[in-house]
C-alpha cells in the first residue's frame, strides 16, 4: 500500500485488550495530547515509528481554529452532525 507521512497527530490510550472480529481488529481508544511531528520520521527495525514531536496546547489550538473560520460555532455543528 501507499506510505503517506502525517505532520500531526494525537496520543491515544489503549482503554481495552484488542478484540479480534471478522472484519478485523476492534480497538477502544482515548485521545489523550495533540502533537506535531518536529523531525524526520525513522523506521525502526523492530515495527515501529520513531519521531520527536512537540505536544500541542488543545485549548489554544482550538481557539485559532475557531477564529481562523471565522465562525464560533463551526466545530459546535460539525460535532452535531458526526
Amino acid at each position: 500500500g501507499q506510505e503517506v507521512k502525517l505532520t500531526n497527530g494525537v496520543e491515544v490510550e489503549i482503554m481495552q485488550p484488542p478484540r479480534f472480529i471478522e472484519e478485523g481488529v476492534l480497538l477502544m481508544l482515548r485521545a489523550k495530547r495533540r502533537f506535531e511531528v518536529i523531525s524526520e520520521v525513522e523506521n525502526e527495525e523492530q515495527g515501529w515509528i520513531d519521531a520527536n514531536v512537540k505536544y500541542l496546547d488543545s485549548k489554544e489550538q482550538e481557539e485559532e481554529e475557531l477564529y481562523e473560520n471565522g465562525d464560533p460555532m463551526c466545530i459546535k455543528r460539525a460535532i452535531l452532525k458526526a
